[in-house]
């Protein structure tokens, strides 16, 4: 970012110039309201807007901001003219009471256009904030009757308040087993997650130094350590694992470009047992029979 005269450079793009105004020489400063890049729009931009903050000075974000005829200040009139339009639009739709600020907003982007008329000696649209401000007030007071006059939306209103409790009922509820679970002893835990239940096992629920666990949630299997893969991957891999232990014989993967994977999990070792590392987990052939006696691999 750099200076050159009354011009402000992000790169080689100008986006911001002081400019002497009819009402107050040298004390108009226009910076420019288009988006660039990253580094433009995100960091040198806000950093003109800390550096001009508070000062005595007339600022106008405006889409021209070195205006040298009158169609560019047309230009940047009809830019603020369409801003304070746009925001007394959006106070009549939006759905919750807007709070005071936003009608301060409102009234500051139509200080905003007339003084910028004032300024460069342009002819001030036929406006009055005061009134556009209490039309949006009216429309709303108006709005608000008919909405609560009107039978339909009172049930959906009714409804959704409803659905809200169900939902926060059933959340409740949730909460309320979980801490019940919490409060199990380890083994009770660990056994309830071995018959399907929706349970989250704490760090010490299974048997130190014997492997990961499994279980088979319809087409998922889950392993004591929160990871998940498919039926299907399961199928494609016992067969692997029968063939180490029928030769007696291991195979290492580590290092091995050619691992197989099981799901998202890279196969690291088979032991001539039938044991596995895959991933982070070690699996005993104990728990892996299981689920191939369930899946009748």
């Amino acid at each position: 970012m750099r200076f050159d005269g009354p011009r402000i450079y992000s790169y080689q793009t100008v986006i911001a110039c002081f400019h002497a105004a009819l009402t107050d020489p040298l004390r108009a400063v226009l910076i420019n309201s288009n988006k660039f890049s990253m580094t433009t729009s995100s960091k040198h931009m806000p950093q003109v807007h800390r550096a001009l903050y508070g000062l005595s000075l007339q600022q106008f974000t405006v889409p021209i901001c070195m205006p040298n005829r009158d169609a560019d200040h047309a230009v940047n009139r009809d830019y603020l003219r369409a801003q304070y339009l746009e925001w007394g639009a959006k106070l009549k739709r939006k759905t919750d009471d807007p709070s005071e600020g936003y009608y301060e907003d409102l009234r500051d982007k139509g200080r905003q256009l007339i003084d910028y008329c004032r300024a460069f000696g342009l002819d001030t649209p036929s406006m009055d904030v005061a009134a556009d401000e209490q039309c949006v007030k009216d429309f709303r007071a108006a709005r608000a009757v008919r909405l609560a006059n009107d039978p339909r939306r009172e049930a959906k209103r009714l409804a959704r308040a409803a659905a809200r409790e169900r939902a926060e009922a059933r959340k409740q509820a949730m909460r309320e087993e979980q801490r019940r679970i919490d409060a199990l002893e380890a083994s009770e835990r660990l056994a309830l997650w071995q018959s399907g239940a929706d349970v989250r096992l704490h760090y010490g629920d299974t048997p130190m130094g014997n492997g990961a666990l499994l279980r088979l949630r319809g087409h998922l299997i889950e392993t004591s350590q929160g990871a998940q893969v498919s039926t299907i991957e399961a199928r494609k891999f016992i067969p692997m694992i029968r063939d180490c232990i029928a030769r007696s014989e291991g195979c290492n993967y580590e290092n091995n470009g050619a691992a197989p994977m099981v799901g998202n999990f890279t196969v690291r070792q088979i032991h001539r047992n039938g044991d596995v590392r895959i991933g982070c987990h070690f699996i005993q052939w104990e728990e892996t029979a299981k689920i191939a006696a369930q899946l009748g691999v």
